[in-house]
């Protein structure tokens, strides 16, 4: 016949911070963080626009300048980059891994279509600072139908 093992809160919080740590130690050997608001969508992004142009900031504090790369396709602007670490990593174990210094890239949805060739990106104190010229729609023409 089968005994009931009678539980204590206690044990079970035992348990599960266990399982947490064991968590939190086989991610942290991937740079990943699982901590609330540590790159959850990517870096963090402000866009402005005004009547002719979009300008998108994208923080990087940190980021490998050299490492960084833009793309624009239609209306989807892609920010990829590395974030090296700035310590080595120690040879035991460690205690708590709360960065994450991983390649990263961020998709940002722009509000219209942009002139591909003429944007312009500048990185200083860790803000990728993006121009991008908006294009502007053409004017509609009236086409003429004639009857056969």
């Amino acid at each position: 016949m089968l005994e009931l093992t009678v539980w204590k809160n206690q044990q079970l919080d035992d348990l599960r911070r266990d399982i947490d740590r064991l968590f939190d130690r086989i991610w942290a050997d991937f740079g990943i963080s699982l901590l609330p608001g540590e790159f959850v969508r990517g870096p963090a992004v402000h866009m402005a626009e005004n009547a002719t142009t979009l300008i998108v900031q994208v923080e990087l504090p940190g980021a490998d300048p050299d490492s960084l790369r833009l793309s624009v396709m239609k209306n989807v602007l892609l920010v990829q980059g590395e974030k090296p670490a700035p310590f080595a990593r120690s040879a035991g174990r460690d205690r708590a891994v709360e960065n994450v210094f991983t390649p990263f890239a961020r998709r940002i949805q722009l509000p219209c279509r942009v002139i591909e060739d003429e944007v312009e990106a500048t990185f200083a104190d860790g803000i990728l600072r993006v121009v991008l010229p908006k294009q502007l729609k053409a004017r509609s023409s009236s086409i003429r139908i004639t009857v056969a």
